[in-house]
């Protein structure tokens, strides 16, 4: 990932719409608890006792090793063992992944398995949802998967606006348009049966614009636009690989060498990101300023 300060394993890390809950862990893992002397939590629905933590996680796969091109099908093996094995150690309630691609392979036991994501989903004991992020590229986009802990109320994706344009190796023109999907989660209070006492929330995940600022900003928009519909105005995490940068993030010489970068790669000169600013603007907050910056308060 480009953005140095702002990742956790591998994606930038995530922003934050939850009100009335307090952030912990280092790897996008949340506690849902009532902040000291804040209000209700989750709009009048029962508040999540204290102690009770989910574990999200995201990452940008790269399409399993393979990105877009012809698969290295030993290389697809090796990254598919790789991430299960992370992922059997983290134990995600919600696994977040961008570049998902939906490809044959051979897993790490020599079994043939048609589907990377239906085997991981299946190999991890959870529920996928996929939706393709690029129409024409069907098998190529943003997942999220969801552990038997929490039950999985619905889902909902959208094309977003925006993405710059590239020449193909044919010479054409083609806009990168990217994707968002969400999903509507709910899990039990701990010390109760009762249905009232079941909590929900929601985890909206997405991919933007690698090449120029302005392409960011128009799909943070657009995100900030379809939120209600994509899942129900229900308080939630936003994830993803944002490709978005904070000058206050980095240093001196570490923004020189990004801004060297994007002049190298031809991409539109490097901003202090308007996208992120917009969804501050909009009432997010950033998961780094209440984890990795503070461990100490966050995980207590």
């Amino acid at each position: 990932s480009p953005s140095l300060r702002r990742t956790v394993g591998g994606s930038p890390v995530a922003s934050l719409r939850l009100p009335s809950v307090l952030l912990a862990a280092a790897a996008v893992a949340f506690r849902l608890a009532q902040r000291q002397g804040g209000a209700v939590a989750f709009s009048g629905m029962a508040t999540a006792p204290r102690g009770r933590s989910l574990r999200v996680v995201s990452y940008n796969i790269c399409g399993l090793g393979a990105g877009f091109g012809p698969p290295d099908n030993e290389k697809v093996t090796t990254t598919y063992g790789r991430l299960r094995a992370d992922m059997q150690r983290l134990k995600p309630h919600v696994l977040c992944l961008q570049e998902a691609r939906r490809l044959p392979l051979t897993d790490p036991e020599g079994q043939a398995r048609a589907d990377s994501l239906d085997a991981l989903a299946s190999d991890l004991g959870m529920t996928l949802t996929f939706a393709h992020a690029t129409p024409g590229f069907e098998k190529f986009g943003n997942a999220i998967l969801v552990s038997s802990d929490l039950q999985l109320l619905g889902s909902q994706s959208v094309h977003l606006n925006g993405g710059s344009v590239v020449k193909t190796p044919a010479g054409k023109d083609k806009r990168i348009v990217r994707g968002c999907v969400g999903v509507r989660l709910a899990f039990q209070s701990e010390h109760s049966s009762e249905d009232q006492d079941y909590v929900q929330f929601a985890v909206l995940a997405t991919h933007w614009d690698h090449i120029a600022e302005s392409e960011r900003v128009a799909q943070a928009t657009h995100v900030l636009d379809s939120a209600k519909d994509l899942i129900g105005g229900l308080p939630h995490l936003l994830v993803g690989d944002l490709n978005a940068m904070k000058r206050s993030d980095y240093t001196p010489d570490e923004w020189a060498a990004l801004e060297e970068r994007n002049r190298q790669r031809s991409w539109a000169p490097l901003e202090d990101s308007s996208a992120l600013a917009a969804l501050e603007a909009a009432g997010y907050l950033d998961v780094m300023q209440m984890t990795v910056e503070g461990l100490g308060s966050a995980m207590d």
